[in-house]
């Protein structure tokens, strides 16, 4: 189903379906998608769990923080759109079963942002979900480069404003605005404003990575016995 083998000619282009964020119908894509969906990927839609790219405008998918949405536009390309082979740092992500919640095995794009659910994030950050480039789960629970054995699109959902997206049976996915200019909201406040997702920075997405492994490492409480919590203290040391 994947693979970056097959040589391309010159650059190759990138449908967009009609849509807020595009008027011309059609647009160069970059060399290299490094956010969106592998293709083969399924996401929740109010007609069951539907691949990805059989999602077209106007489809209603389910988000984390806002119910069923509507897909504004829709934008597809070859993964990798050059005539070398991808290098090794821009290669896909593989990420086993049950890492992300996901029931199967997905593919993820390296700088794709990905929701993880835990209580180090809370100690952490203040909030038990936290947004991090998948690539940032190298070596996590087996989370490893992917060089594919032929080519792959890519498929991006666009909403109005950013939203949460739930794929391959419990992954959360954040899929971006389809207008430019638009805020990155995931929900509204008590005076209607919106409260923009956050995605960790590089640094603090390592250090959450690293405290999810410790975890995974030791059994019993993960507060020691002189009481210090240990992510407070990772956290202190990082800062």
């Amino acid at each position: 189903m994947f693979g970056l083998r097959k040589k391309h000619q010159g650059m190759t282009k990138s449908v967009a379906e009609p849509g807020a964020a595009w008027t011309g119908g059609m647009a160069y894509q970059a060399p290299v998608h490094l956010h969106g969906f592998a293709a083969g990927t399924v996401v929740a839609t109010q007609m069951g769990w539907r691949s990805v790219e059989a999602i077209t405008v106007g489809d209603h998918v389910l988000t984390f923080d806002n119910g069923m949405q509507p897909v504004a536009a829709v934008t597809r390309g070859a993964y990798w759109a050059q005539d070398q082979d991808c290098p090794d740092h821009l290669l896909p992500i593989m990420v086993p079963q049950g890492v992300l919640g996901n029931d199967r095995r997905m593919v993820t794009l390296p700088e794709q942002s990905v929701m993880l659910e835990s209580d180090a994030a809370e100690e952490l950050f203040g909030d038990p979900f936290a947004l991090v480039p998948a690539e940032t789960l190298l070596g996590f629970r087996g989370a490893d480069r992917l060089r594919p054995w032929q080519d792959f699109d890519v498929v991006t959902l666009h909403f109005e404003t950013d939203q949460v997206v739930h794929a391959d049976g419990g992954a959360l996915i954040l899929c971006p605005a389809a207008i430019a200019g638009v805020a990155s909201v995931d929900f509204m406040t008590a005076d209607h404003q919106p409260v923009p997702y956050d995605v960790l920075s590089r640094d603090q997405a390592d250090l959450l990575v690293e405290c999810l492994g410790w975890d995974e490492d030791e059994v019993g409480p993960s507060v020691p016995a002189h009481g210090v919590n240990r992510w407070q203290k990772a956290a202190t040391h990082a800062a």
